[in-house]
């Protein structure tokens, strides 16, 4: 089996890039995608995350977000641009439930299953992530939760593992929350580490790793909804996994060897490895 990941963009989202990690004076905006990934090559495609219903769904955050989208960041765009109609894909993976990641979920028959960690659920349902999660978007996962077959709930604690498809397991991280998980795919060129947001900013966090002294400890970002300590112990999980590193909201994926970065990759994995070097940075 010769599952590859494509890289979609749900439209970009620009802020200010203390929330991409900790420890960065205020006042720089950068502009990041919103990915989702689509996992080609078995018996059907496989959609990881959901995008952002809206752009309003965002901005009212109230987190001085500005929200980029035109028609190409639309679904069935960004769909087609790899000969797939929303009609093909077979399994939606959650990384978590995040008003960027849920939104187009209710886009999709009840008979395309959505997988979930059942530890998302209760935090996302516990109030404490407040408009973190949207609620129309949670409307709609439970209506998914009362329909037959419509949802799936993996039961899983830090760094347990699920298979769920050949080739496509995921493993909670916690960190960003506490039921976050990785979606690992295994691809020809080595196994791919989806891993929400538990990683931001790559050269950040990993290459740079502003104000970090120990070795091989990773940079958190400003946005996490566990602990600091959490958050370091989900990226170490993240890095771990794979020979591919690629987060959410960064515009390259890293490519991982003993626990360095060493290069990154761009939005199609099997694909050209580019070198370490300032302009696949996501912020300068």
């Amino acid at each position: 089996m010769n599952l590859s990941v494509r890289v979609l963009n749900f439209g970009d989202i620009r802020g200010d890039w203390t929330a991409q990690l900790a420890g960065r004076p205020p006042g720089r905006r950068v502009q990041t995608p919103t990915n989702a990934f689509l996992i080609l090559g078995g018996e059907f495609p496989v959609l990881v995350d959901a995008g952002s219903r809206s752009t309003e769904a965002l901005t009212r955050l109230g987190l001085g977000l500005e929200t980029i989208w035109g028609e190409e960041h639309g679904l069935e765009a960004q769909l087609a641009q790899h000969g797939v109609r929303k009609e093909d894909i077979g399994m939606i993976i959650q990384t978590h439930l995040h008003v960027d990641h849920a939104g187009f979920l209710d886009r999709f028959l009840m008979s395309v299953p959505v997988i979930v960690n059942r530890r998302e659920l209760e935090f996302a349902y516990s109030g404490v992530g407040r408009l973190d999660y949207a609620p129309e978007d949670l409307h709609h996962v439970v209506e998914r939760l009362y329909t037959p077959g419509a949802l799936g709930c993996l039961d899983l604690a830090f760094g347990e593992r699920a298979e769920i498809l050949p080739g496509i397991s995921a493993v909670c991280l916690g960190g960003h929350t506490p039921g976050s998980m990785a979606v690992v795919v295994e691809t020809d060129a080595g196994a791919v580490c989806l891993c929400g947001d538990v990683v931001y900013d790559i050269h950040g966090a990993l290459v740079e790793r502003r104000g970090q002294l120990n070795a091989l400890e990773p940079q958190t970002s400003g946005n996490f909804a566990t602990s600091r300590l959490e958050e370091k112990r989900a990226i170490k999980l993240a890095v771990s996994l794979g020979r591919f590193l690629y987060p959410s909201h960064d515009h390259y994926g890293g490519v991982i060897e003993h626990g360095h970065v060493i290069g990154r990759i761009g939005r199609m994995i099997p694909g050209p490895v580019l070198p370490l070097a300032p302009q696949y940075a996501t912020a300068p």
